[in-house]
């Protein structure tokens, strides 16, 4: 049901002044139709293209959004979606296990006008629930020379995602980054209004010039800030009725906090990206305007890019003249500042003079980019690029001098109880990723009641154990507990590492332990400990492989690796375990070496501890978590995984076997016609 009440109120943010009935007619009844169901595929995810890619071709209810070029976005009408309930049941599981993500079409757009490269450094400061950073992890990983990058010829940029809510930074975020499976991902308890600035070790060979460090250069930076969402009404009909335009008031100074702090922390000669979800301009074109106004004034030199040919979407131009109404049911709406009442001016009202256009202004607005809901059967979008041309103030800041607003300690304090009860330090060094030798006097905890080890005796009985590479102890860290307990090792990219070991984002009054800042998740997790009750046989390494690193740990290991038959995998899958022994006469009648025996001390024996097994389907090698125990083999495993991953293999199997092909589909987008300069 189409409220006046909203459409009255909300046309005079639309655009001031103009009256175009039949595109207004249009652009409220394309508000009123429910948004279509779209997802992305990730195709670096297990069987994505032989078997989750060909089950959306064959469904005639899902279309190609063909003007994402790679066949990666597919979209459904919202009511055949809810009808096919087996589908949808399919869809879910294959999101849960991470091969595709549920994402609306406009929300990806912030990633594509980045142009985001393998060695750029991202950061999304306000990134929950994760959808644009995990976009963002694809774009690194694939834009590597390898389709599947592994640990050490993956990307070396990174992606951090920040947000001030403890849940959603503890919970929800670190939640889809383990779903990219990627070495370049990290997520961060932080209030995005209070960054201060993250430093690092100046090179050697700038030493000479100067003995600060220098700021770490973040090369794109997503800022998609908390809007009224007036243009989710397609995803969220209640704003028809609970919308008001108080929201923008309240909102604006937020939004252009958030904005000047993600210019600040900008790289020169890099790009930002400024997003909301909504449609009225003094979210938008205002907030920008204001933002470039105060920076160019004190802090260096930044200016809009146009990114329209970037876009794989259909875009509007930015406004450059809009109004500003009183709140008021049906109230005035001002032209200019001169025209608002002393009582309704901020601070004593809620209208600001930046809200307004400004008539002397050179801020070329058009560029910034708008999306209308009928342009792509889509939601209501807006963006801005912002290019940093010049930096002004300390490039090689004395971390003793800081201003008291960068006191990032102070403004994110650890949460108490079991949120973030960890921090990250090297895999060789026992005290923090700031210490350049190896901390011999601190003991890690062993086990329940035994002696301690210091952080190279782990690695070495790890890298035993596995046969770990040389070389890949400089990308692995450990998250260690409070009570010095290794409880997890990670893979992180080189650029993810460097943003570890800079100082704390600008804090001043740091002890000799550098504050790291409340991280909830970093780089791709390889190895977890065993419960001190499970498996008290493992004797050699209390450390057995995750599902969400078994390919990128097989990448870089040499021992405790099984290739199995895939029936005996289906077999796995299907029950959780199998008798080591049956696996092992199958192996001695086949004659061949799967890689069991190596895994036995003695003819009756086995050596328990982790492990990782593989098959091969086609081009594809699929890895899975487990580890032996002295009598089976017990595979590690979510139990809400285990079915999509069989049904994943036994549909790729089939493929393969029957040698069955899918025709790529014709484009689906929705050829929508307009007038770029129409109001609505």
């Amino acid at each position: 049901m189409i409220c006046v009440r909203f459409v009255r109120c909300f046309e005079n943010f639309v655009r001031y002044g103009e009256e175009a009935t039949s595109a207004k007619d249009k652009f409220v009844e394309s508000l009123s139709k429910p948004l279509p169901v779209t997802i992305r595929i990730d195709f670096t995810k297990p069987f994505a293209r032989t078997s989750v890619l060909p089950a959306f071709i064959k469904n005639k209810d899902w279309k190609c959004r063909m003007e994402f070029k790679d066949y990666s976005v597919w979209e459904c009408e919202n009511e055949l979606y809810e009808g096919d309930k087996d589908f949808k049941k399919w869809v879910e599981r294959e999101c849960r296990r991470g091969a595709v993500q549920f994402q609306e079409i406009v929300s990806m757009l912030p990633v594509y006008a980045l142009d985001i490269k393998s060695n750029h450094n991202v950061l999304d400061m306000c990134s929950a629930p994760g959808s644009k950073a995990t976009l963002a992890s694809q774009f690194l990983d694939q834009s590597t020379a390898s389709p599947f990058p592994s640990l050490l010829n993956g990307p070396e940029g990174l992606i951090v995602g920040c947000d001030s809510d403890l849940n959603r930074a503890c919970k929800v975020l670190p939640r889809n980054m383990a779903n990219t499976r990627s070495s370049t991902t990290a997520a961060c308890l932080l209030n995005t209004k209070k960054l201060g600035q993250l430093l690092e070790d100046v090179p050697e060979e700038k030493k000479e010039e100067t003995d600060w460090r220098e700021r770490f250069p973040f090369h794109k930076i997503m800022a998609d800030v908390p809007c009224s969402g007036d243009g989710t009404i397609r995803k969220n009909m209640t704003i028809w009725t609970s919308w008001n335009r108080k929201y923008s008031y309240h909102l604006f100074s937020t939004q252009l906090k958030i904005l000047l702090r993600g210019l600040f922390l900008l790289a020169e000669g890099e790009e930002l990206c400024y997003s909301t979800c909504s449609l009225n301009p003094i979210e938008n074109e205002g907030v920008v305007q204001a933002a470039i106004q105060r920076f160019n004034s004190r802090s260096g030199t930044v200016e809009l890019v146009d990114v329209k040919d970037r876009l794989p979407l259909k875009t509007r131009h930015g406004l450059s003249t809009w109004g500003v109404p009183e709140n008021k049911m049906f109230g005035v709406t001002y032209k200019t500042w001169e025209e608002v009442p002393e009582k309704q001016r901020f601070p004593g009202g809620m209208i600001r003079e930046e809200m307004f256009p400004d008539p002397n202004s050179n801020i070329d607005l058009s560029k910034a980019r708008r999306c209308f809901p009928r342009d792509n059967n889509g939601g209501g979008f807006f963006l801005a690029v912002f290019k940093k041309t010049k930096h002004i103030g300390v490039t090689n800041p004395n971390p003793d001098q800081l201003p008291t607003g960068e006191r990032t300690k102070e403004s994110h304090p650890r949460p108490k109880g079991d949120f973030l009860s960890f921090t990250y330090r090297h895999i060789l060094h026992g005290e923090n990723l700031n210490k350049d030798k190896n901390e011999e006097g601190l003991l890690f905890k062993k086990a329940e009641g035994a002696e301690g080890e210091t952080a190279v005796q782990m690695y070495e009985t790890i890298k035993n154990f596995y046969g770990l590479v040389d070389g890949v102890e400089d990308q692995l860290i450990s998250q260690v507990m409070r009570d010095y307990r290794v409880q997890r090792i990670c893979g992180v990219s080189t650029g993810l590492k460097r943003m570890l070991k800079a100082k704390g984002w600008g804090t001043t009054n740091q002890s000799e332990d550098d504050y790291q800042f409340p991280m909830s998740y970093a780089g791709n997790v390889l190895l977890e400990r065993f419960v001190h009750d499970f498996l008290v046989e493992a004797e050699l390494c209390r450390y057995r492989p995750t599902m969400q690193g078994a390919e990128m740990l097989a990448s870089i290991s040499t021992k405790r690796k099984v290739m199995l038959p895939i029936d005996l995998i289906q077999t796995l899958l299907k029950e959780d375990k199998i008798l080591f022994l049956t696996a092992l006469a199958r192996e001695q009648e086949a004659e061949e070496d799967w890689g069991l025996k190596a895994c036995m001390s003695s003819p009756e024996r086995t050596i328990c501890g982790g492990l990782l097994v593989g098959t091969k389907i086609g081009e594809e090698t699929l890895w899975l978590a487990a580890a032996i125990t002295p009598r089976l083999i017990k595979l590690f495993v979510d139990k809400n995984e285990r079915p999509a991953l069989l049904s994943a293999l036994n549909e790729a199997l089939e493929i393969v076997e029957t040698g069955a092909s899918c025709d790529m589909p014709e484009s689906g987008a929705t050829e929508a016609s307009f007038d770029i300069d129409a109001t609505y």
